[in-house]
């Protein structure tokens, strides 16, 4: 298909839509993993708290060893395949964690999760590869809102769902939207264009082609996506339980709340790409990326003060809505630096750098809550994203005097 006649929008938009079905499956139910492994066995808290950043983590290992190789088939053998192939993986995964008998099967399927799904990544490859230049920061942006979107729908539905069925049915639901994602996939996505013969594009090795990558604009870009998954990160697996702390530890109605705070910070999260990225096509990205992180360090530096429940999520949701605009534009300007041809397996290596910081963030997370408490997370995700707007600053500085 000629560059000039393909239908970017119409690719864009049904990305959108698989992404928001694929993370609506996804989190159905995991956005609810610590009470899962309660009812697989695990009851002491201080145990709980380190299986459940196990949990996480070791995902975020599995997936960050993949996502470079997943990029890079994207590129070979087409964007469309792999995602595809992540959704349809993704359906079994999550199913099969409905059958799981122990902890330690929960685990296996999990880093089976990491290293066979990464749906996002695919998603992303796919848009980067397709969309004009000019229009890269509002179209990340955009399509960041799907990932939010989905984590809202998932965990406001999956908590209802969790009440009234228990966790094992949410699961087999959370599969059966992955199913319709996959669907959407095969009848809506139009494979991006190829912007170089294929010979030419894979005469060089791929070591070579990393090596290229190695740019003041993208090592920096990097260290500020590691830091920003960080932060993103720390406090969210640990969220069900800090909501049920403040309900004096009665679970009557708390994995609904918890589905209704993770519900609004997803929310948040979508308006933010979506909304702090429309201006940011005619002008410097980075510069908008400072003034976000800079905002959401001053609106989360009271979160550990707050006494109800109802004042601290809105806090945290300003702070994520905030937080919501800033990858976008980072990525944005990573991936204008390399060729259309090669941006999947620069996705790829971001993923990598993203789920070491995803893979960080749970046991920073279970270690601050075992040492102090629950509370002392929001003390260290201020300190957190101070250091995000340090790394932003020297982006900023390093793409000005380029």
């Amino acid at each position: 298909m000629p560059e000039k006649t393909f239908p970017w929008r119409r690719n864009l938009a049904a990305a959108w839509l698989t992404q928001i079905l694929s993370l609506t499956g996804f989190t159905f139910a995991i956005a609810f993993m610590p009470f899962y492994l309660e009812e697989l066995g695990i009851t002491d808290p201080d145990r709980l708290k380190l299986w459940t950043g196990l949990n996480t983590a070791l995902t975020a290992v599995a997936m960050g060893i993949m996502a470079p190789i997943w990029g890079r088939l994207g590129d070979i053998v087409g964007r469309k395949t792999m995602l595809i192939r992540a959704m349809g993986t993704g359906v079994l995964i999550v199913l099969g964690m409905s059958f799981v008998q122990s902890p330690e099967g929960l685990l296996v399927y999990r880093i089976a999760q990491g290293l066979f799904t990464g749906t996002i990544t695919a998603a992303s490859a796919l848009v980067a590869a397709g969309t004009p230049e000019e229009r890269m920061p509002s179209s990340l942006g955009f399509f960041s809102t799907s990932t939010f979107v989905g984590i809202t729908i998932g965990p406001a539905l999956g908590g209802l769902a969790a009440e009234l069925w228990g966790y094992r049915t949410v699961f087999r639901i959370g599969s059966g939207i992955l199913a319709l994602g996959v669907v959407a996939v095969i009848v809506l996505i139009v494979e991006p264009p190829q912007h170089r013969h294929h010979s030419e594009r894979y005469r060089e090795t791929t070591m070579r082609t990393v090596k290229r990558f190695i740019t003041p604009i993208i090592i920096w870009s990097l260290v500020v996506l590691f830091f920003m998954r960080i932060s993103r990160s720390t406090t969210g697996p640990f969220l069900p339980l800090y909501v049920r702390e403040f309900r004096d530890n009665n679970m009557r109605g708390t994995v609904a709340l918890s589905g209704a705070v993770n519900a609004g910070v997803g929310l948040a999260s979508a308006l933010g790409g979506w909304l702090l990225t429309r201006k940011a096509d005619n002008g410097n990205p980075i510069k908008y990326a400072l003034v976000y992180v800079l905002l959401a360090f001053t609106a989360a530096v009271p979160l550990y003060l707050w006494n109800t429940l109802l004042s601290f999520s809105i806090s945290y949701v300003i702070v994520f809505f905030l937080l919501g605009g800033i990858e976008p534009l980072v990525v944005a300007t990573m991936v204008r630096e390399v060729s259309p041809g090669n941006r999947g397996l620069l996705i790829g290596i971001q993923a990598t750098v993203g789920s070491t910081g995803w893979a960080i963030a749970p046991f920073l997370g279970a270690g601050v809550t075992i040492i102090w408490s629950l509370r002392a997370l929001f003390l260290v995700l201020p300190l957190l994203l101070l250091v995000t707007g340090g790394a932003v600053l020297i982006l900023l500085n390093t793409k000005n005097h380029r």
